[in-house]
């Protein structure tokens, strides 16, 4: 647990700011903190804003965030007295991952990699998944995903 490893990261993730500035400043030095450690985050707490800026800056990087996914189950039950009562559950049905994939461009005259090879990046292994060959002098597009 974050927590266990840097208490101080994790106090800032549950008090996260109101300051758009600062929870940049955050979700940058957590990004940054997974990748040194090469940790994935799951549930890695936050306001809905910082939420939102996290998963922008983790858009194109090799962390892959975790967030649980669950079914709401609502019951409605009829009281003797006449009353419903409705009681609502939430079940667990697995995790949905965001990132783990990286866009790079390339100069267009470049030997580029192909569909399947395994290449380093940032210290991660990552799969070679769609390669674009640049058209009339426009960069060339490689597509990473984590091999892992």
């Amino acid at each position: 647990m974050l927590g266990d490893v840097n208490p101080e990261l994790q106090q800032r993730l549950n008090n996260t700011s109101a300051e758009v500035k600062e929870l940049y400043a955050l979700a940058k030095e957590l990004l940054e903190f997974a990748q040194r450690g090469k940790f994935d985050l799951f549930q890695p707490g936050g306001s809905p804003a910082f939420q939102f800026i996290l998963g922008n800056l983790a858009s194109n990087s090799p962390i892959r965030i975790f967030y649980a996914h669950s079914e709401r189950v609502s019951v409605e039950k009829t009281l003797p007295d006449g009353r419903v009562e409705k009681t609502s559950v939430f079940k667990h049905r697995g995790w949905i991952c965001l990132g783990g994939r990286v866009t790079l461009q390339s100069d267009p005259h470049c030997n580029l990699p192909q569909v399947g090879e395994i290449q380093e990046y940032l210290g991660y292994r990552m799969k070679v998944t769609e390669v674009w060959g640049g058209y009339e002098g426009l960069p060339n597009e490689i597509i990473l995903e984590r091999a892992d």
